[in-house]
């Protein structure tokens, strides 16, 4: 238990360390920056049109997402590539995903901003995001947003975000950090859940001993 008490801690400094006094760059520096298409959906698709209702809870693209845009000229342009970063620039959650290649070719919609790293052998897409998605460049984003109900933010806004960019090396050590973070995390709940389900299972067992239930 105490290991589940510290680890997060260690998380943290260990982040902390890699993070400091490291080169700031701008995102416009370090990568292109588009925005998604408006289309009208077609029943008889060849490319997926990628849309916030797509994304399940845990930010990841519903895999039974089927084709709704015809491959033509101006879809042909925005196709998306393995390491584009899809940032919601419209919505309560402004979230940030590493694009993966899916069944059909896609592009995204215009509640995307598309990030397309320059150079991924200098900043990881993988790292990117993360530090997209953390608290404290989100609490930035927020502030930044235009909009109360609907927040919505432009490509000014994310190009001119500074990103500190520390080694590659350290930059993939940060996010095994955060994999092993995220893990523990999922261990504690199903810890928590079996504990609840043996308290459950024993008191039902008592009120069906003394009440014959």
């Amino acid at each position: 238990m105490q290991f589940f008490l510290d680890f997060p801690i260690f998380i943290c400094t260990f982040v902390h360390v890699i993070l400091r006094n490291k080169m700031k760059k701008r995102i416009c520096d370090i990568a292109s920056i588009q925005t998604g298409i408006y289309a009208k959906p077609d029943p008889v698709g060849e490319v997926l049109y990628i849309m916030g209702r797509h994304f399940n809870s845990d930010k990841k693209i519903d895999p039974a997402i089927q084709p709704e845009l015809q491959l033509n000229d101006k879809t042909k342009k925005h196709l998306l590539r393995t390491g584009d970063i899809l940032v919601a620039s419209k919505g309560y959650n402004l979230f940030s995903i590493v694009f993966h290649p899916l069944k059909y070719p896609a592009v995204a919609s215009s509640m995307f901003i598309i990030l397309k790293l320059h150079d991924p052998q200098i900043i990881l897409p993988e790292y990117l995001a993360w530090h997209l998605n953390h608290p404290k460049t989100q609490k930035i984003l927020s502030g930044s947003s235009k909009g109360t109900a609907l927040r919505s933010i432009t490509k000014d806004i994310i190009g001119n975000l500074e990103i500190p960019i520390p080694p590659v090396q350290k930059q993939r050590a940060l996010l095994n950090a955060m994999s092993l973070l995220a893990r523990e995390a999922q261990l504690k709940s199903k810890i928590e859940n079996l504990k609840n389900s043996i308290i459950q299972h024993q008191l039902l067992s008592v009120i069906s001993e003394k009440y014959e239930w």
